[in-house]
């Protein structure tokens, strides 16, 4: 039986789509305080983390900071580089276990390994789930 030409092509690329292809877009630690991270790997390499703090009631905004950076990808390791403050470095995974949060599930996400920056920022702790395809509730 012969595979169409059109199949063979399609097959060719989802085989050649690693996760290279899939890595770049918007991504949300999920926290039990009032702490956010959000970060966002844009197609060209660069990197930008958000670091937010809000009053627990209110819900002002205590604190803001952002880090812009590059990213690079080698296997299933990322690395983003925040120059002068530091690097951080992911391992990708295509199901990110939701257990961190006390959820059950898992989505697209990046396992911390390893960063230089300080831990006040939580990047050795908190994983990151592409905010697309997070799922976070019942």
């Amino acid at each position: 039986m012969a595979i169409p030409m059109s199949l063979l092509a399609i097959f060719l690329v989802l085989l050649g789509s690693g996760p290279e292809g899939q890595v770049h877009g918007r991504y949300e630690a999920v926290t039990e305080s009032e702490y956010g991270i959000e970060v966002t790997l844009a197609e060209g390499g660069k990197a930008e983390f958000v670091f937010r703090s809000w009053q627990p009631v209110t819900g002002a905004s205590d604190y803001e900071e952002r880090l812009v950076g590059a990213w690079s990808l080698e296997g299933e390791v990322l690395d983003v580089s925040l120059k002068p403050y530091g690097s951080v470095r992911y391992e990708v995974s295509p199901c990110l276990s939701y257990e961190e949060f006390g959820g059950s599930g898992c989505s697209f996400g990046l396992r911390p390994l390893s960063s230089s920056l300080s831990e006040d920022y939580g990047l050795q702790r908190f994983g990151l789930w592409r905010a697309d395809t997070l799922k976070v509730g019942p």
